[in-house]
């Protein structure tokens, strides 16, 4: 099973296109035959029902999730790298010794890169 972090926190905006944007991948990587899990795809119509989207709220259900998955896939949009969640996540796949990928939109489907931005390769 794969986690799919992505940046979710920010106006109400932003945070809307990141959830399009999270479902987006989920779908696309799924299509491919992956098995994915994205807590912000789980999470952000539940914050329509009075549960608070921030890290703090979140760490220890995802933590949780994230013990449970072989990889941790990181999508890498706008906000990513400034994003206390998926930095937090980050950490945790390195500490529980889990495979960690990044990956970035391009057209309509999406490449894998190193933490860098180098190394394109198709997904």
């Amino acid at each position: 099973m794969i986690y799919l972090a992505s940046p979710y926190s920010g106006t109400r905006a932003q945070e809307h296109e990141r959830f399009r944007a999270a479902c987006h991948c989920a779908a696309w990587l799924m299509r491919q035959g992956y098995r994915v899990l994205s807590p912000i795809v789980h999470s952000h119509p539940l914050t329509r029902y009075g549960l608070p989207g921030d890290w703090e709220y979140w760490s220890e259900y995802d933590c949780k999730i994230l013990r449970m998955c072989s990889s941790l896939y990181v999508l890498r949009i706008s906000g990513w790298d400034k994003s206390v969640g998926v930095q937090n996540e980050i950490s945790m796949a390195e500490d529980l010794n889990i495979e960690c990928r990044y990956l970035m939109p391009k057209a309509d489907r999406y490449v894998f890169v190193n933490h860098q931005n180098l190394a394109w390769r198709e997904a």
